[in-house]
């Protein structure tokens, strides 16, 4: 119970009148900035923690928390389904293992990289299913919580071969399997399911600095989207003829045909037949001149009267 429930509980019992605290805002927590290895470090971490690399592993590319990999066993991973199921937890109090459910009181499966499973097949090789899969299988594996335990001094060692390798916690595996999920392609939903959070949301407000490349992300494939599909024209409502820029009339359908560029990067160039541009560009406005119809265009137009190759702005696209 917490301090101001209990002073609306004493309200209630008319110990005192009035709860003088309630309506008083809390302040704001101060949020600890987050270590994320990459996958470099990641792998450097594992070759110094010696027997417990696979275990540094195991936590950096699943997300696992400490009292949840270190609770799991034999019977909770499926090599067939390349799957881990987290369905306890373990949590040392003053030297004693408390074991009970995960945190969210939810079981969950969360998925195995392909280079794991070959680690974890070894580490519960010859073990029952009861088993703990890492330590002897009988006794949980504790955190180091000295400066003097085998991560701190993998974290040492990593250090001085990596002079960029930050101060990292057990727990801080756990951010850095949110980091390599994401910039692997993982969305939120995925990353949400793989930690176990409550919902989609919590996940983006402990991690919204890995998702701040999204919005650019967005707006690249929307412009990519939209060129692949979307030949432009630019088109005028009148013909305005330019010097060496001449209008090519087009009087019949077999004289010629008009070439689009299209967007670089999308070649070849589209093809149309002149006869065919009522149906391409419905839109286009088109306007009489001399018993002609003219259609402003950004190409070039090839006549089949000669061999010479004229570039202009504006072309005769339709028959009279």
């Amino acid at each position: 119970m917490s301090p101001i429930s209990r002073v609306d509980v004493a309200v209630r019992d008319r110990l005192i009148s009035t709860n003088d605290a309630k309506g008083v805002g809390l302040p704001k927590k101060s949020v600890k900035r987050k270590a994320y290895l990459s996958f470099e470090q990641v792998e450097l971490l594992a070759s110094k923690s010696a027997s417990y690399g696979p275990l540094v592993l195991t936590m950096a590319y699943t997300g696992l928390r400490w009292g949840e990999v270190t609770a799991l066993r034999v019977q909770d991973y499926d090599p067939a389904k390349r799957r881990l199921t987290v369905n306890e937890n373990a949590v040392d109090v003053s030297g004693t293992i408390h074991v009970g459910k995960p945190k969210s009181h939810k079981s969950r499966s969360v998925p195995v990289a392909g280079f794991l499973v070959r680690l974890l097949n070894e580490a519960t090789s010859g073990k029952q299913p009861l088993d703990l899969i890492f330590g002897d299988g009988r006794n949980y594996v504790r955190q180091s919580t000295s400066g003097r335990g085998w991560f701190a001094k993998a974290v040492r060692l990593s250090q001085k071969d990596d002079e960029t390798f930050p101060r990292v916690t057990p727990h801080d595996l756990r951010h850095t399997a949110a980091s390599l999920a994401v910039s692997a392609g993982a969305n939120v939903k995925a990353v949400q399911r793989m930690l176990g959070h409550a919902s989609a949301a919590m996940t983006l407000d402990t991690y919204a600095d890995l998702f701040d490349d999204d919005l650019d992300a967005v707006a690249v494939g929307l412009d990519t989207a939209r060129s692949s599909r979307i030949v432009t024209m630019s088109v005028s409502m009148a013909p305005k003829p330019y010097a060496k820029e001449p209008l090519l009339p087009l009087v019949s359908k077999d004289v010629g045909v008009l070439s689009l560029a299209v967007p670089v990067g999308f070649e070849p160039t589209v093809r149309f037949h002149a006869h065919n541009f009522s149906r391409v560009a419905p839109s286009a406005a088109r306007t009489r001149n001399r018993g002609r119809v003219y259609l402003r265009l950004t190409g070039s137009c090839q006549s089949r009267l000669g061999a010479e190759r004229i570039h202009h702005r504006h072309a005769v696209c339709a028959r009279p």
